[in-house]
């Protein structure tokens, strides 16, 4: 008998953007007039192989990713987790 999986699409946005240079999270700046997170926010969503998304985000950026998501059309199940202060604490707060 086959184990029933699900896979879920983690995308880490809870940074400082350091090296980036701007006092902006890269993923709030627009290519092509949409937001960077749309881009891979649209490729996990339409992919047949997630399941649902998590989106790791500091609590400062709440505000920011709701007038980015206002108008998003989500397939999938969406989870929000409170980011760390570096890239290792974001994953470990995926597992808390």
């Amino acid at each position: 008998m086959m184990a029933n999986f699900t896979t879920t699409g983690i995308i880490l946005i809870a940074g400082n953007s350091t090296r980036y240079n701007k006092k902006i999270n890269k993923n709030f700046e627009k290519i092509d007039n949409r937001y960077v997170l749309t881009y891979s926010l649209n490729v996990f969503n339409q992919s047949n192989r997630i399941d649902d998304i998590i989106l790791v985000i500091r609590l400062e950026d709440i505000e920011m990713l709701k007038i980015i998501l206002r108008d998003f059309k989500f397939k999938k199940p969406l989870k929000l987790v409170m980011g760390g202060r570096t890239r290792q604490e974001s994953v470990y707060m995926l597992y808390k």
